[in-house]
């Protein structure tokens, strides 16, 4: 959750919650808002999306087939401990 905003998720929050850069594009096209970076080697911008949006999305059976997909792609060549 952000701290403007802590009814939205950023880029990292989906990062960290297994989404891929290319599932944020295909499912969050569009960001619901953004906020300043403040950090010396990055002063871009955070995108943010509402969580209900990406709850809902994560819902849904056409994600779960694509995070699947993604999951599976990077667990290849990687043996079980």
């Amino acid at each position: 959750m952000t701290d403007r905003y802590p009814d939205h998720l950023c880029t990292q929050d989906l990062l960290a919650r297994h989404w891929t850069r290319t599932l944020i594009d295909r499912f969050l096209p569009e960001a619901n808002g953004s906020e300043p970076v403040n950090h010396w080697a990055n002063f871009g911008t955070t995108w943010t999306f509402l969580a209900s949006r990406v709850f809902e999305i994560e819902k849904t059976e056409e994600f779960g087939k694509a995070f699947l997909r993604s999951w599976k792609g990077s667990m290849k060549g990687r043996k079980p401990e």
